[in-house]
């Protein structure tokens, strides 16, 4: 909640605070592909960027600077513990993300390392879009959706 909270507020701080200096970030966004002659059909497909903690706070600022409000909002919330790291968990959960210019849905992941509990830290955070196209009817598959096993820590 505290998490969700952060981005409402635009607590930048408690971001810095909670992401551990060497956080991995990945986004995905959907790109259409054209057709060729060796492919007629054009398909959705879903471009990985990943930043650093620095990059991905630098970009959020401007994020929240840009915005009147923010709202974020949280469901299909799944928790998974680290099958050879007790203290890490994997969160998965469907965000909902509407700004005064700018609204998607999608999948987020965090692996959350509680060593010190007093003060956890996330380790990744992904974001994948939930629909695949402009008119909400093709849905991201399950399998391609990140989860704790893509990372080996």
């Amino acid at each position: 909640e505290h998490f969700r909270t952060a981005y409402n507020q635009k607590d930048i701080a408690f971001l810095e605070q909670v992401f551990s200096d060497d956080a991995i970030i990945i986004t995905g966004k959907v790109i259409k592909t054209k057709p060729t002659d060796f492919n007629p059909m054009p398909k959705d497909k879903i471009v990985y960027n990943t930043q650093s903690k620095k990059e991905y706070l630098t970009n959020l600022r401007g994020v929240f600077s840009r915005n009147r409000y923010i709202r974020v909002n949280f469901s299909e919330i799944k928790i998974t513990r680290h099958p050879n790291r007790k203290d890490f968990y994997g969160v998965l959960l469907r965000q909902g993300y509407t700004s005064s210019n700018y609204s998607d849905d999608g999948y987020v992941f965090l692996l959350w390392d509680f060593t010190d509990e007093e003060h956890p830290q996330i380790h990744a955070r992904t974001w994948q879009p939930y629909y695949l196209d402009k008119d909400k009817t093709k849905v991201i598959a399950q399998n391609e959706v990140f989860t704790i096993q893509d990372f080996n820590w």
